[in-house]
């Protein structure tokens, strides 16, 4: 090998070890590159009889490289943003206004539910109670064997619901009043406490300045408040008065009542019953003619004179026109003959006694006149009586003070009572009522007896007493003597006072209660 082959490929070594090694540059790999091409050019030097090749190189080299790709950093992911068109499919349900009819009901003089409710109904809307369930039930009934019943949700006292009728067409209560049998459970009442009934009209829509509406009245006082006690049927009437501005009896469109849960305890949700819901005309009494017909004696004088001719005999023949008179007869209407007071139109002067024991009982008594109630006919004097259940042996007067003393000697006296509602609580302990007279003037007292008067039990209970001989307890003050020192006793010519006794056990739970007392007689 000669000398200039050596040396190039020394050269040539040195350059691939320089060139093939690897760069590091900032921390990272360098890229490789490709191996250099070298040129170059030879210029011979002539020494002696060799040559000696010195060789210049020149060389450029080119870069080739394929870069190797490291991510680094943090990817924050993009957020996208969405245009988004919906498309909907409707399906439409169509609203449906429902106008409810209600059942409209004709005009009868009876309503006693033996079929179906005959289109009554509670009231909806405005009472203090919601959820009531009303039928026509088995469970109560007065006559035959059906009644309207109603599930009351009742909570606490005083609260009501209204039950009601709406005619088909407007009808005339002119001369009319209502009557209706009512049942209250236990729970309704509150325990032994009473609830409150009002019959109720609503009239005269046709008279009302504006259109729509009616006027109401109902009988809240009727002619005193209206107490039901639990358990047992209790008759309630009214005779509408029509005496509210606008009001017409000739145009009514509804009738009703509101019951109302019990005034004491802790009334809860319960049961109540109404029967033989009536309109009765109003009854008129029949006048009975009493007087004395006197017959008139007619006068008859013949024309003419007879007269006689000459014979052995005469006969008279008597001429004229006999004109019998006509007997004149005017009858005294009265409902009865027989003296006394008989509360037809008008307390007639009767009061409740001052002395009731306890004073108290006295003070929140009423009496008041009734037209719609009596026997025989209708008109007697209604009581209202306090009575408490924790007080026994209470007393309430019903009297009247005769201004001229009467002579009732051999007379026996009569009255009629009615228990409409309260009073005693169970019928092993009825409460009493006596008949009595005062006398003189010390008014000593004499009675005709205890008789039981049992508020469970309905019916006009007639009680009397002998004057003359009064069979029962006979009192008056010890310090009264009579005209000039003398001792004053029991006198049946000198009758000053009259009355009843209305008397509460020894024994018993009693309540406030409503009497009405017809036919006070002698």
């Amino acid at each position: 090998m000669n000398r200039l082959h050596v040396g190039m490929t020394a050269l040539a070594l040195a350059l691939i070890g320089t060139v093939g090694c690897s760069i590091k540059k900032n921390g990272a790999t360098a890229p490789n590159y490709a191996a250099l091409t070298s040129t170059f050019t030879s210029t011979p030097t002539a020494t002696g009889t060799h040559w000696t090749n010195t060789p210049t190189v020149t060389s450029t080299p080119t870069k080739t490289f394929t870069p190797v790709n490291t991510p680094t950093g943090t990817i924050t992911p993009l957020t996208p943003t969405f245009t988004f068109t919906p498309t909907f499919t409707f399906t439409l349900t169509p609203t449906v206004t429902v106008t409810l009819t209600p059942c409209q009901g004709s005009f009868l003089p009876l309503y006693g539910f033996e079929s179906d409710l005959q289109c009554w109904r509670d009231h909806l809307g405005d009472n203090t109670v919601d959820g009531t369930l009303i039928s026509d039930t088995t469970a109560q009934a007065l006559e035959g064997s059906h009644s309207f019943g109603a599930w009351v949700p009742f909570t606490a006292t005083s609260q009501h619901e209204q039950f009601e009728l709406n005619f088909a067409s407007p009808s005339s209560l002119a001369g009319m009043k209502l009557s209706v049998w009512v049942y209250v459970s236990s729970a309704v009442a509150g325990g032994t406490g009473q609830c409150d009934v009002k019959l109720l009209v609503q009239s005269g829509a046709p008279n009302l300045p504006t259109t729509g509406g009616w006027v109401y009245e109902d009988g809240s006082t009727s002619p005193i408040p209206n107490k039901v006690s639990p358990n047992s049927w209790t008759q309630i009437t009214w005779i509408p008065p029509f005496a509210a501005q606008y009001s017409d009896p000739n145009y009514v469109e509804r009738v009703g009542l509101q019951i109302y849960s019990g005034d004491s305890g802790s009334p809860t949700a319960g049961m109540v019953y109404f029967d033989k819901f009536e309109i009765i005309p109003l009854a008129s009494p029949t006048p009975t003619p009493t007087g004395t017909l006197t017959p008139l004696t007619s006068t008859f004088t013949p024309s003419p004179t007879p007269t006689a001719t000459a014979s052995d005999t005469a006969t008279a023949t008597q001429t004229g026109t006999l004109t019998p008179a006509t007997a004149t007869f005017t009858p005294t209407a009265t409902v009865a003959g027989t003296p006394g007071w008989h509360f037809d139109t008008s307390l007639q002067g009767w009061v409740i006694g001052s002395y009731s024991v306890p004073t108290t009982l006295a003070a929140g008594a009423l009496a008041q006149w009734d037209g719609t109630v009596g026997n025989p006919a209708a008109g007697s004097a209604s009581l209202y009586i306090p009575f408490d259940s924790t007080v026994t042996n209470e007393k309430a007067i019903f009297s009247y003070s005769l201004p001229t003393p009467l002579n009732l000697t051999g007379k026996t006296v009569s009255a009629r009572i009615r228990v409409d509602s309260g009073f005693n609580t169970g019928s092993s302990t009825p409460g009493g009522v006596k008949i009595y007279v005062k006398t003189g003037p010390c008014y000593i007292y004499a009675d005709g007896g205890w008789n039981n008067l049992d508020g469970t039990a309905s019916g006009w209970v007639t009680i009397s007493v002998n004057v003359s001989t009064p069979g029962g307890y006979i009192a008056g003050p010890t310090s009264c003597t009579g005209s000039g020192g003398s001792t004053v006793s029991y006198d049946p010519t000198q009758v000053n006072e009259v009355g009843l006794e209305i008397d509460t056990g020894s024994a018993g739970t009693y309540t406030p209660a409503v009497f009405h007392v017809d036919e006070w007689i002698y």
